[in-house]
């Protein structure tokens, strides 16, 4: 009878060891479930972070080069960036963007900004998470034996990063100058002092 109650007690010891091991791989298959979630569940968070950033650099660039546009169209009383870039393209040692001529290069040419500060507009709410906007300036010509650079281009170049995302678009323009008849040669008198858009990349 003894032998008989030794039996039975090492069976249910048995049974008992195997539930543990069984609740024992449930609770490690719950555990692996609940790791694998949570890891979508942060792939997710960070893509939907990262399309907002790449979508935010983009709206941002484009909105501020935008302002730009008007800026530049605006005469230059009433524009004081107008009025800057005018200033500083009459400078002698501002020359133009050439990279196969020396002393023409990027860093003899190009005017950069690291931060630009969000102007005074309604296009740019103060709440709203701009990124750090930074510019490139410089001017380009066709002929640089024209003393009075009736023919140059300005460039300007926007880019914007939110968490370490990027969007960058380029911008050029050409001086206004008022109409002429057909034929007739455009001289420094007939430019308005103003900027129109001439194309974008």
């Amino acid at each position: 009878m003894v032998n008989g109650w030794k039996k039975r007690k090492e069976r249910a010891d048995a049974q008992k060891g195997y539930t543990m091991i069984v609740v024992m791989c449930l609770m490690c298959l719950f555990v692996a479930l609940s790791l694998s979630i949570l890891l979508s569940a942060t792939l997710i968070v960070s893509r939907a972070n990262q399309s907002f950033a790449q979508e935010q650099s983009r709206i941002s660039a484009i909105t501020f080069s935008e302002w730009l546009k008007g800026q530049l169209g605006t005469d230059p009383g009433e524009s004081a960036f107008c009025a800057k870039i005018n200033e500083q393209l009459e400078d002698p040692s501002w020359m133009d963007y050439d990279p196969g001529t020396v002393g023409h290069g990027a860093s003899e040419t190009i005017k950069k900004t690291d931060a630009v500060l969000q102007p005074d507009d309604p296009a740019f709410p103060a709440n709203e998470k701009f990124g750090h906007i930074s510019t490139q300036v410089y001017w380009e010509t066709s002929d640089r034996n024209d003393p009075d650079k009736l023919h140059c281009e300005l460039v300007i170049v926007v880019k914007c990063e939110v968490d370490d995302q990027q969007y960058s678009i380029t911008g050029r323009y050409e001086k206004t100058y008022r109409a002429v008849e057909q034929g007739q040669a455009v001289t420094k008198d007939d430019w308005l002092g103003t900027w129109s858009p001439s194309g974008r990349e």
